[in-house]
């Protein structure tokens, strides 16, 4: 595997003083050029931070859904929007 650039990823994380968060981090991605199989691309991942094809920290996906579990409908879609941006 070898790394070839560096890019931005941007992921939403809680609210903090009713303010939405974002954390901005340069990863790289990592080819695999194999000759046993198809050429593969891979993104470093920061443990409990980043998951594959996440938008959101853990803790922000756990914090959406629970409240779409406990409010659901309009009112946590409405919720929701001002915590996630």
């Amino acid at each position: 595997m070898h790394e070839h650039s560096r890019y931005k990823r941007r992921i939403a994380e809680r609210a903090v003083g009713g303010r939405g968060m974002a954390i901005e981090l340069s990863v790289s991605p990592l080819y695999c050029e194999s000759d046993r199989g198809p050429r593969a691309t891979f993104v470093e991942q920061v443990e409990g931070l980043t998951e594959r094809y996440q938008r959101r920290t853990p803790a922000a996906r756990g914090m959406l859904q629970a409240v779409a579990a406990t409010l659901a409908g309009r009112a946590g879609a409405r919720l929701a929007v001002l915590r996630a941006r």
